[in-house]
């Protein structure tokens, strides 16, 4: 990868001329939100088979180039630089960013454009939704009246749990899955194991929205797997939790986060419909 392929693929996404893009120019406008960022990241997997957490954090386009090691010279001419791709390494350990703090609720909420999600011909195969989404969440939405408006909504929800558990920042967009149950509830799954915590989705014709709130206590992404229902009358070891017999005061606390995350959602959706 060479200083000029980079700053084509800056250029395509953001509909710019790639001459104006010089070391100091700032990644901002369709590049400026994870979203953005996402579909670059999906970009570099696909065309060189880089992973870099670090496109997500840069600043400028020079920012952009050192961390994935593309070297520019005092003219602006560039040689690419031997590094090892950050999908060749191994991932750091998960951190359990809230097994040593006191018992709380953490809540994430996200909010996202529908049609800011890219147009695709073909779902299956464009290189942002199958880096993004995983095979079940993409059969999903793809049998829904508005694909777009459904992806839009798993989006936001794998945004939402990052935010409310710090270490799932960690893991790929595909390890965060959203899984519909025969109702259409859905819940999130993290490497395949349900997350410990209440989801919330909700769209219109413009806007999609998620709330994920963690169960107090929980680490989602240290643990792996387990689950805990909000009904108090289900014993949570039989979702395959870990180290835990039941116990009513949690199974309370999650019954009650379902309940504020789901306020929290009709709110947000509200006031998002308000400013539109």
């Amino acid at each position: 990868m060479t200083e000029e392929s980079l700053r084509e693929i800056v250029a395509t996404l953001n509909k710019t001329d790639p001459g104006g893009i010089a070391p100091a120019s700032p990644l901002g406008g369709a590049l400026a939100g994870s979203l953005g960022r996402a579909r670059l990241d999906a970009n570099l997997r696909s065309k060189y088979g880089v992973a870099n957490p670090a496109v997500y954090s840069a600043k400028t386009f020079g920012d952009l180039c050192r961390v994935l090691g593309v070297a520019i010279d005092g003219n602006g001419a560039a040689r690419a630089a031997q590094h090892i791709p950050a999908a060749h390494s191994a991932p750091p350990a998960p951190v359990n960013s809230l097994a040593q703090r006191p018992v709380a609720v953490s809540i994430g909420a996200d909010v996202e454009a529908i049609a800011a999600m890219p147009s695709a011909a073909d779902y299956w195969e464009d290189e942002f939704y199958k880096t993004t989404f995983t095979p079940r969440e993409i059969a999903y939405a793809v049998q829904q009246s508005s694909p777009q408006a459904s992806f839009a909504a798993m989006w936001c929800a794998k945004e939402a749990a990052r935010k409310a558990d710090a270490s799932l920042a960690q893991l790929d967009w595909q390890s965060l899955e959203v899984v519909h149950d025969a109702g259409g509830k859905p819940t999130m799954h993290v490497r395949e194991a349900e997350a410990l915590g209440a989801l919330s989705l909700s769209h219109t014709d413009q806007i999609a929205f998620a709330v994920f709130a963690l169960a107090p206590g929980a680490g989602a992404a240290a643990s792996g797997a387990g689950t805990l229902e909000a009904d108090a009358q289900t014993d949570p070891r039989s979702h395959g939790q870990r180290g835990a017999a039941p116990n009513r005061r949690s199974s309370g606390s999650v019954a009650m986060i379902a309940v504020l995350a789901l306020l929290l959602s009709v709110a947000a959706l509200v006031l998002a419909l308000l400013r539109h």
